[in-house]
């Protein structure tokens, strides 16, 4: 009885404990802690180098150095993310490189974010256990190379979204494939991100479920045919996204319905800023609509932000269409316009601002611009004759009878809500709302 009440060293903790433990210390401390033992110095490797992000060349020199000079290091390393590029490398530069990647046995995820020369060094690699690969511009016999030596990956993302106008402005430079490629055999990929062509190579016969493809502006690629390729794999696929260069792609939207009626979740993202179009597209997606029997979520975005006067802060259009849409296709839930405010079917169609401020747990709400001009709009709108029939109802339960007469007064003294702050005492509380002072004087 005596021997359990004895306290136990640092290093007679189970490793369980001591993992624990050292997930909660910073990186520095972790270093210092380093010298102490054999079995700690392996545990702080351990975590120090589980997860690298490289930011700048330096950094990444002296990453790399530690790992081609200690074992525990270079069979830590589960993630890494390269943010850097160098810009007048020596040969030596790409030899330390090329000695530390050839050590990362255990990588699961890699990131390539604005080097090609980087990445070559990569091109032949084989790393057993990766399952994942993000890679921006970069020479595509490197990316067909790389996946052919590593096949089981389970998702794929080429030209993530912040580099996706570059591809496009620069397509016609070769950083995008111009010719079909020989298929690509990836049993295990899931999550699929890129452009046609390689989507087209590397979809038919994974179990890829979630898709997202670039289509290129300058591409003659028939939709309907890329699209027979894509429904070839042998999960069914549930979300499609798609990345236009134009809204004058009503023949897309028809393809996806002919060819994946079963999608669950549809978005178009403009990636040009064009909005030429726009009116027809919406109407191509009402004529679609009754196509898609399992659709939850749609939505509608452009990367560059819409004219003021195209939508003038017009909530009310954004739930007469929404509304709409939602009798066409009953499945859906969701939907989101280029304004950027989700709408989402509560009985009737409400800001999902709303939504989430019925979900907010116990403290104070941030409410950002955004925020305030949906919720003042659904509080409004629920304090009219032409109220949606469920509006008063979710209103109430979100800030009780009290609340809502609050409003109601605000509204009648001064013609329209000011700013407000909303927070809940307890998980069963309805949340409170205080006025800005500034807002009333």
């Amino acid at each position: 009885m005596t021997s359990l009440l004895q306290p136990v060293g640092w290093i007679d903790l189970p490793n369980e404990l001591m993992l624990d433990v050292l997930s909660r210390i910073e990186v520095w401390d972790l270093l210092v802690l380093c010298p102490t033992s054999r079995q700690i110095y392996a545990h702080c490797m351990t975590r120090i180098y589980r997860s690298i992000t490289l930011e700048d060349i330096v950094q990444l020199i002296k990453c790399f150095k530690a790992i081609i000079l200690h074992t525990e290091a270079a069979e830590a390393v589960h993630n890494l993310q390269i943010l850097c590029s160098p810009s007048c490398p020596l040969k030596s530069f790409y030899a330390i490189v090329h000695r530390a990647i050839q050590r990362l046995k255990n990588l699961r995820t890699l990131k390539v974010h604005t080097s090609c020369t980087i990445f070559h060094l990569f091109y032949d690699m084989h790393f057993p256990h990766l399952s994942a690969l993000e890679l921006e511009v970069t020479p595509w016999d490197d990316v067909i190379s790389f996946l052919k030596h590593n096949p089981m990956l389970s998702t794929l993302r080429i030209f993530p979204i912040d580099s996706i106008s570059l591809i496009i402005e620069q397509s016609d430079v070769g950083l995008a494939p111009t010719a079909p490629m020989p298929p690509i055999q990836m049993p295990k990929l899931q999550t699929f991100f890129g452009p046609t062509l390689l989507a087209s190579a590397i979809v038919p016969g994974s179990l890829t479920s979630d898709i997202s493809i670039v289509w290129e502006g300058s591409r003659s690629t028939s939709f309907s045919d890329c699209l027979a390729t894509l429904v070839l794999s042998k999960a069914e696929i549930v979300a499609v996204n798609n990345y236009v260069c134009t809204w004058d792609c009503s023949s897309l939207l028809l393809a996806i319905a002919h060819h994946i009626p079963q999608v669950q979740r549809l978005q178009f993202v403009n990636i040009s800023g064009s909005w030429q179009q726009y009116e027809l597209f919406l109407a191509s997606v009402e004529d679609s609509l009754p196509s898609f029997e399992c659709l939850g979520q749609l939505e509608l975005h452009s990367l560059i932000p819409p004219n003021a006067q195209l939508f003038n802060d017009d909530l009310d259009a954004g739930f007469r269409l929404a509304s709409r849409w939602g009798e066409i296709c009953p499945s859906l839930e969701i939907v989101c316009f280029p304004d950027d405010v989700p709408w989402a079917r509560f009985h009737d169609w409400i800001p999902e601002a709303a939504v989430e401020a019925l979900n907010h747990d116990i403290g104070r709400i941030t409410i950002d611009e955004t925020t305030m001009r949906q919720l003042k709009w659904f509080f409004a709108k629920t304090l009219t004759p032409a109220s949606p029939p469920s509006y008063l109802g979710f209103a109430r339960y979100l800030l009780g009878e009290d609340g809502l007469i609050a409003m109601e007064n605000a509204i009648a003294n001064l013609g329209d809500l000011p700013n407000f702050e909303l927070e809940r005492g307890s998980p069963m509380d309805v949340l409170r709302i205080t006025f800005l002072a500034q807002t009333l004087t």
